[in-house]
């Protein structure tokens, strides 16, 4: 989670990361958001939704800039909801909107999220 809490910590968010005896997980409480630029070490579909996500509310100009491209759903999805998203090469930039419109969106199952279940099926002996 580090690569995801320290850039959006850079944006002005609250996150605590706290450990009980259940485990371990992150607070998140807020904060005053603001864009920037953010340059991620890795092509992660993940790391730049969580950005593009925080910059739309931070009502800020936000840029991600990744070293390879990665999959691009959350950006379809803002263009499709109105919002100003410019792609060009390996950087997305999302200028501050007012509204959004919304849509009817039908996600589809990832199998890759069975796949733990389905080998540990396929290990056990019972």
């Amino acid at each position: 989670m580090g690569r995801v809490i320290e850039p959006l910590r850079k944006m002005g968010a609250t996150i605590e990361e706290v450990r009980d005896g259940k485990g371990r997980f992150i607070k998140v409480t807020g904060g005053r958001l603001k864009g920037g630029r953010f340059k991620i070490p890795v092509a992660s579909a993940q790391l730049k939704s969580a950005l593009l996500l925080a910059g739309l509310v931070s009502g800020r100009e936000i840029v991600v800039s990744e070293p390879l491209k990665s999959r691009d759903h959350t950006e379809r999805m803002l263009k499709a909801m109105g919002a100003a998203v410019l792609i060009k090469g390996f950087q997305v930039r999302l200028k501050p909107v007012k509204k959004l419109k919304g849509q009817r969106i039908i996600i589809p199952g990832d199998f890759s999220s069975a796949a733990f279940f389905l080998v540990a099926g396929l290990i056990s002996r019972d």
